[in-house]
C-alpha cells in the first residue's frame, strides 16, 4: 500500500489506484498489461495513450475521441478508415473535409452545406434531409457531439475499450468496470471508500448497486448500465440528463427519446428525424420552426 488503494502482488504503485501485475503506474488509473499510460484513462493492450480517452488496438490517439483501427484522429469526431479529417465532422471514405458538413464520395466541399455531384445543395448526402448540424457517416444521423466507434452512439464522455461504454471515471483492471471512488466493494472488487457494493461491483455514491452495474450518482442502475444523473437508465442507454432513455438512444435534454432518434431540444423525435425546435417531427421530415412538417416538403 502506497496510497489510497490496494495493490496486487508484483505490481508497482506510484499514484492513487491499483495496478495489475507487470503494469507500470504513473497516474490515477489502472493500466492493463503491456500498455503504456501517461494520462487519466485505461488503454487496451498494445495501444498508445496520449489524451483522455481509450484507443483501440493499433489506433493513434491525439484528441478527445475514439479512432477506429488504423485511423488517424486530429479533431473532435470519429473518422472512418481511409478518410481524411480536418474539421469537426465525419467524412466518407476517400472524401476530403474542410467545412462543417458531410461530403459524398468525389464531391468537393467549400462552404457549410453538402454538394452533390456537379450541383450545389444544402441537403445531406447521407440522410437526404436538410442539414442544421453535422451528420455522422456511421449512424446517418445529425451529430451534436462526436460518435463512438465502439458503441456507434454519440459521445458525451469518454468510451472505455474494456466495457464499450462511455467513461465517467477510470476503469479498474480487477473488476473491469469504472472506478469512481470511496466505497466498499465485494469480493474481487476494489475498495476506497464509505459504502457497500455487491460482488464485483464498484461503488461511488449513496445507494446500493446491483451486480454488474456502475454507480456514479444517487440512484440505482440496472445491469450493465451507466449512470451520471438522477434517474435510472435501461440497459444499453446513455444518460447525460435527468430522464430515462430507451435502448440505443442518446439523451441530451429533459425528455425521453425513442430508439434511433436524436435529441437536442425539449421534445421527442420520431425515428430518423432531426429536431431543432419545440415540436415533434415525423420520419424524414425537416424541422425549422415551431410546427410539424410532413414527409418531403421543407418548411421555413
Amino acid at each position: 500500500m502506497y496510497g489510497l488503494c490496494d495493490i496486487r502482488e508484483g505490481a508497482v504503485r506510484t499514484g492513487q489506484c491499483d495496478i495489475c501485475e507487470g503494469a507500470v503506474r504513473t497516474g490515477q488509473c489502472d493500466i492493463s498489461e503491456g500498455a503504456v499510460w501517461i494520462g487519466q484513462c485505461d488503454i487496451g493492450e498494445g495501444a498508445v495513450r496520449t489524451g483522455q480517452c481509450d484507443i483501440g488496438e493499433g489506433a493513434v490517439r491525439t484528441g478527445q475521441c475514439d479512432i477506429g483501427e488504423g485511423a488517424v484522429r486530429t479533431g473532435q469526431c470519429d473518422i472512418e478508415e481511409g478518410a481524411v479529417r480536418t474539421g469537426q465532422c465525419d467524412i466518407g471514405e476517400g472524401a476530403v473535409r474542410t467545412g462543417q458538413c458531410d461530403i459524398g464520395e468525389g464531391a468537393v466541399r467549400t462552404g457549410q452545406c453538402d454538394i452533390g455531384e456537379g450541383g450545389v445543395r444544402p441537403v445531406s448526402v447521407i440522410s437526404r434531409m436538410e442539414l442544421y448540424g453535422l451528420v455522422s457517416v456511421i449512424s446517418g444521423r445529425e451529430l451534436y457531439g462526436p460518435v463512438s466507434v465502439i458503441s456507434r452512439m454519440e459521445l458525451y464522455g469518454l468510451v472505455s475499450v474494456i466495457s464499450g461504454r462511455e467513461l465517467y471515471g477510470p476503469v479498474s483492471l480487477i473488476s473491469g468496470r469504472e472506478l469512481y471512488g470511496p466505497c466498499d466493494i465485494g469480493e474481487g472488487a476494489v475498495r476506497t471508500g464509505q459504502c457497500d457494493i455487491g460482488d464485483g461491483a464498484v461503488r461511488t455514491g449513496q445507494c446500493d448497486i446491483r451486480e454488474g452495474a456502475v454507480r456514479s450518482g444517487q440512484c440505482d442502475i440496472g445491469e450493465g448500465a451507466v449512470r451520471t444523473g438522477q434517474c435510472d437508465i435501461r440497459e444499453g442507454a446513455v444518460q447525460t440528463g435527468q430522464c430515462d432513455i430507451g435502448e440505443g438512444a442518446v439523451r441530451t435534454g429533459q425528455c425521453d427519446i425513442r430508439e434511433g432518434a436524436v435529441r437536442t431540444g425539449q421534445c421527442d423525435i420520431g425515428e430518423g428525424a432531426v429536431w431543432i425546435g419545440q415540436c415533434d417531427i415525423g420520419e424524414g421530415a425537416v424541422r425549422t420552426g415551431q410546427c410539424d412538417i410532413g414527409e418531403g416538403p421543407v418548411r421555413t
